[in-house]
């Protein structure tokens, strides 16, 4: 666990709002990591580097199915006893259609920098073609047992409750990284401008920075099952990968995320500033729309390089053309229906 990214957020905040009265919500959560990982191929023992968690288990054995491409008709194929030998995958998103496969597990020759979650099975990466039928695959696991927290402020007043979600991970993000520090300044500068302003009136601004966000954002979840009021939640603004450029708006992860409503809206709102409403399908694996509510992201649609890249490459400038945006669009979407 990265022992200082509490303090990283805690303190930044407190650098450029002073003390703003962050309350913590602590909650306990268990995940099985792999240590390591190693079969053999052409009688040569190959280690396996994982690239996701959450699966237990310690041996798995099954017959080898090449892809060498990835489509929506891969859900359909019977991988329930095979494992999938996939060289190239070019997009994190490919793995919607990976998981409803139900394959025992996973080998790719693609190096990826994001940490995958899944429960059903494990993804390896290894540098070597596999080749031969059949393949045995000895794990090693550690399960764990933590205390996580998440952190919320609260600004403005009224029933209804309009969300600013900061999600991170303790257990894998990198601080120093281009994706948690565009976002992170994204978020408070959002909270700046937004804790000076009298609208949307009849609005409650939630600021949440949620902690396990790989595992499906559970600290997401347990907020809005413990301590949020979901039946007076209009939106959740989700501020990931956030602040680099590029950002589009977000419509669809496995499933549509944004109602029509927002989108219209967002739509009329930018039109006004001769803007047009980029929209894309996230090219990521993201589990955003388990929440069931209105999301509303834009998002640096990252290459296969954004997740190892570091803060030196920060762009102010793009940080605060996007907090503009947000700003503009928070204060406006809800005017109507005061």
């Amino acid at each position: 666990m990265r022992k200082d990214i509490y303090k990283t957020i805690t303190q930044s905040i407190t650098d450029k709002l002073g003390e703003v009265g962050l309350k913590e919500e602590k909650f306990l959560s268990e995940y099985t990591v792999i240590e390591k990982a190693h079969t053999h191929i052409d009688r040569k023992k190959i280690k396996l580097f994982p690239v996701s968690f959450g699966f237990e288990g310690e041996f798995i054995e099954g017959k080898v199915v090449k892809i060498d491409s990835i489509s929506p008709l891969t859900a359909f194929e019977k991988f329930e006893n095979h494992i999938l030998y996939i060289p190239q995958i070019t997009k994190l998103n490919q793995f919607y259609y990976i998981k409803r496969a139900k394959p025992k597990a996973v080998l790719t020759n693609t190096e990826i920098r994001k940490k995958l979650f899944f429960t059903e099975f494990p993804v390896f990466y290894l540098s070597s073609f596999v080749t031969g039928e059949n393949i045995h695959i000895k794990i090693k696991t550690k399960k764990y047992k933590k205390e996580f927290k998440n952190l919320k402020f609260d600004t403005g007043i009224g029933a209804y409750i309009i969300y600013l979600h900061f999600p991170f991970d303790s257990r894998f993000s990198d601080p120093n990284s281009l994706t948690f520090y565009s976002s992170l300044n994204c978020t408070i500068s959002l909270m700046e401008k937004l804790s000076n302003v009298k609208y949307p009136r009849g609005f409650r601004i939630r600021f949440l920075f949620s902690d396990c966000s790989y595992s499906d954002y559970e600290g997401l979840s347990v907020h809005l099952k413990n301590y949020g009021d979901v039946e007076n939640t209009v939106s959740i603004f989700h501020i990931e990968n956030c602040g680099a450029g590029n950002e589009k708006l977000i419509v669809k992860t496995d499933r549509n995320i944004i109602d029509r409503f927002h989108l219209n809206k967002i739509n009329r709102l930018l039109d006004r500033l001769n803007l047009p409403l980029k929209i894309d399908r996230l090219k990521d694996y993201s589990q955003i729309g388990n929440v069931n509510l209105p999301v509303v992201w834009f998002n640096s649609q990252p290459n296969r390089y954004i997740y190892h890249l570091k803060k030196e490459f920060l762009n102010e400038k793009l940080i605060s053309e996007q907090v503009n945006l947000l700003f503009y669009i928070i204060n406006n979407i809800y005017k109507e229906v005061e």
